[in-house]
């Protein structure tokens, strides 16, 4: 096709412009990979002025006669609304013609649209088939959700080592989030084992006095329930586990905090360690808040109680920068050691 060899300057100089007008006269006689070509020239603006619309247009010319990238993204633009109207039922018809045709970015992206419910009903084991089969093709970001299905138990039964098996090829294509949970689960194998070669097993015990401990917890009972009203999480167990409450309480009291600045340290920390798990979530950076309604409200619970703590600090004052890093670094130590017993 000579417009191809104008678009990469094979034996001739490089010349987009002449390249889409090649491109132009083989997509009007019907040749869908020219009708392809022209659309990514409309899309990058090369040869041609930026034209969403008529990328889509030719996309769809293309995507009609059975073109597999044409249809992939054809059914990014109808899911992103670029050159057309946003359409998730349209997007995910087209994601599903490339998907069935074995495009694995395409199965990815249904897979995704699954997840979300978006153009079809939410169904997380559609979901994890889809994530399958593109990440069997080496689709990193299929990789990386279906390892994300298997962590939480997501439309396949839960299973580490099939999640860590996923993780370590996706990070292996250069995945950031997938590395850093890789290298997160080897950290917290060497500490584990590091702590079981150093002391025996304790139970868990609330260091300190026991009057500051029960004060702790219940202020930070009422924190929720004043933060959340009548929607609260009815058990305080679904919030936060002993181990971290207690970790908490330790690191204010190790910290020298009053129980006001330590609910309010306690209550920002739990909120940023949320925040960081959506944030390494890549495509699914939402899953988390949508594989139960009880950690979709865990997560929204979070949020809020910071906004509340932030807007009425217990005690009326905030903690100042320097008490709160030294509460996070107790929290994690204290957190490290009672997560095992």
């Amino acid at each position: 096709m000579l417009g191809i060899i104008y678009e990469e300057g094979q034996g001739v100089s490089q010349d987009y412009a002449a390249a889409a007008t090649w491109y132009r006269r083989a997509a009007d006689q019907g040749d869908p990979d020219a009708q392809f070509y022209l659309a990514c020239m409309h899309d990058l603006g090369k040869g041609l002025p930026i034209d969403p619309a008529a990328a889509a247009s030719w996309l769809s010319k293309a995507a009609d006669q059975g073109h597999t990238d044409a249809q992939f993204n054809l059914g990014v633009m109808y899911e992103e609304g670029i050159g057309v109207s946003q359409d998730h039922h349209a997007a995910v018809t087209w994601y599903r013609k490339a998907a069935e045709q074995g495009h694995a970015k395409a199965q990815n992206n249904l897979g995704t649209m699954f997840v979300k419910a978006q153009g079809v009903p939410q169904d997380y084991d559609s979901a994890a088939d889809w994530f399958r089969k593109a990440a069997v093709q080496g689709d990193v970001e299929g990789q990386f959700n279906l390892a994300l299905m298997y962590e939480n138990g997501t439309g396949v039964p839960q299973d580490q080592h099939a999640a860590m098996t996923w993780y370590r090829a996706a990070a292996d294509q250069g995945h950031g989030a997938a590395k850093a949970r890789v290298e997160l689960t080897q950290q917290g194998a060497k500490a584990a084992e590091e702590q079981k070669q150093q002391e025996e097993e304790k139970p868990i015990e609330l260091r300190g006095n026991v009057e500051f401990a029960a004060a702790f917890q219940k202020l930070l009972r009422e924190v929720a329930a004043n933060a959340s009203g009548a929607a609260a999480i009815a058990e305080f167990s679904s919030l936060y586990s002993p181990a971290e409450i207690v970790s908490g309480i330790s690191a204010a009291e190790d910290t020298g905090l009053s129980v006001e600045q330590g609910v309010i340290c306690f209550v920002m920390l739990s909120a940023a360690i949320e925040a960081e798990l959506h944030k390494r979530g890549g495509l699914l950076a939402r899953l988390k808040t949508k594989l139960t309604p009880r950690q979709g409200a865990r997560a929204h619970t979070h949020s809020v109680m910071f906004k509340y703590v932030c807007a009425r600090p217990p005690g009326g004052h905030m903690p100042n920068l320097e008490a709160f890093q030294l509460f996070a670094k107790g929290y994690s130590e204290n957190l490290t050691h009672n997560a095992k017993t």
